[in-house]
């Protein structure tokens, strides 16, 4: 049944809404779906609509009809690459992520112009990583470990010296400001933040108070937009939560490069929540990762559309951390990677930190061989592995296979035509 209500123009405004109100209450198939003001918001909507262009008062008829309920998208389900529409992926693995993302980012005509060049973009995503220690590309193009490790003990040396991420990822000379630090390095904002250990403040309040919703770590300041800077951090937040055992984490971005960015970010976080997860004794839960800006640069394009044509990738994990606390093995494998990086020669078994941190250490010699070309090196290294885990990354990119020449069809006999 539909209400038929007359309406005058606006000086009699407020007493319709109120006679809106008691019919609509009065009413015995009164829609329990939204509250009496949303009715009211939509039916003097379209009564504005109705008398759009007209100077005079003049009598409307309105039918009121029942709006739809609104229904939630189901996980993994996008409603749309607009501004303004959230969107949310989930997936099991790194590379699950990766496809379904740089899959919709190659689809968006969301085009805009940043400081770094052209890019499509999604905004408002959330992803959801089912498995965090499935933190790993297995492609080709995409697996990195070798940088990604090299970043995360960057941030855990509490330290944004240039010379140490620059070992590892060149590109990071852009981005200095005075040709020895970087301004938006996370070491310093994560465990010297105003004279704050951030890390430790959650760790207590997590000790403290298991279901706490204070266990956040602050990155981006309000100070990074004061002036320009060449480069300030893209992550905002990192949150903590233990439920059921399980130590959640919920990293914010408020921009993120899909291609290059994205596989570095989530393997250094999921890391540093395995950390934190081992530090206070609980499971290793899911981690999110909401992004305001993800894009896509349009000079990565052809390189996304190359990952993807690798085709669906093996599922692969790192080891699970060691119980127990991991601090004391951290300090040892941060000077490692110290002495390594100055060139030295090392011996991972003689630093007493167990397989699992032994095999991060020969990582990193690995790619100090890699560096200087030592082929011999890195077999012995691959050999004394604890872990297969890092074989196809050991090994590096597999030669592109050649193909064979296609068979040329002969050509059709030559027929002579004889003249007499």
């Amino acid at each position: 049944m539909q209400i038929l209500l007359y309406s005058f123009y606006a000086p009699y405004y407020d007493i319709w809404k109120n006679w809106f109100f008691i019919l609509l209450v009065a009413h015995k198939r009164t829609p329990s779906t939204l509250p009496l003001e949303s009715h009211w918001d939509i039916w003097s909507s379209r009564a504005r609509k109705s008398r759009k262009g007209l100077d005079q008062p003049r009598i409307s008829t309105i039918f009121l009809r029942t709006p739809t309920p609104h229904t939630t998208p189901k996980a993994g389900v996008a409603v749309g690459n607009q501004p303004g529409k959230q969107m949310r992926i989930s997936g099991k693995i790194l590379d699950d992520l990766l496809r379904k993302v740089l899959t919709k980012l190659l689809a968006s005509t969301n085009q805009i112009m940043t400081s770094r060049g052209p890019a499509r973009e999604i905004t408002g995503i959330l992803l959801e990583l089912e498995r965090p220690l499935a933190r790993l590309s297995r492609s080709e193009t995409r697996g990195r470990p070798f940088s990604s490790l090299g970043e995360f003990l960057w941030y855990l040396s509490r330290d944004n010296r240039l010379d140490f991420i620059r070992y590892y990822i060149p590109d990071y000379d852009n981005e200095t400001e005075d040709g020895e630090t970087i301004y938006g390095g996370y070491g310093p904002r994560i465990f010297r933040q105003r004279c704050q250990d951030q890390l430790r403040n959650v760790v207590k309040q997590l000790r403290d108070n298991p279901t706490s919703r204070r266990a956040v770590i602050q990155i981006f300041n309000a100070e990074d937009i004061e002036r320009r800077h060449s480069e300030i951090p893209c992550t905002c937040t990192l949150q903590f939560l233990i439920r059921r055992n399980r130590l959640h984490m919920l990293t914010t971005m408020r921009s993120n490069d899909a291609y290059i960015g994205l596989p570095h970010d989530i393997f250094c976080f999921t890391l540093l929540q395995e950390v934190l997860a081992r530090t206070l004794g609980v499971a290793l839960g899911p981690y999110s990762h909401f992004v305001g800006s993800l894009h896509l640069y349009d000079e990565n394009r052809d390189e996304a559309k190359q990952y993807l044509d690798e085709g669906v990738q093996a599922t692969i994990a790192m080891p699970a951390m060691p119980n127990g606390d991991p601090w004391s093995a951290i300090r040892k494998v941060l000077d490692a990677e110290f002495r390594i990086r100055r060139g030295e020669e090392i011996d991972a078994d003689e630093w007493g930190v167990g397989p699992y941190w032994a095999n991060l250490i020969r990582l990193l010699q690995v790619y100090a061989a890699r560096r200087s070309g030592a082929k011999a090196r890195i077999k012995m290294l691959k050999a004394k592995m604890a872990s297969t885990t890092f074989s196809p990354y050991i090994d590096g990119p597999r030669p592109p296979r050649r193909r064979r020449p296609a068979r040329k069809t002969p050509p059709p006999p030559r027929q002579l035509s004889l003249s007499f």
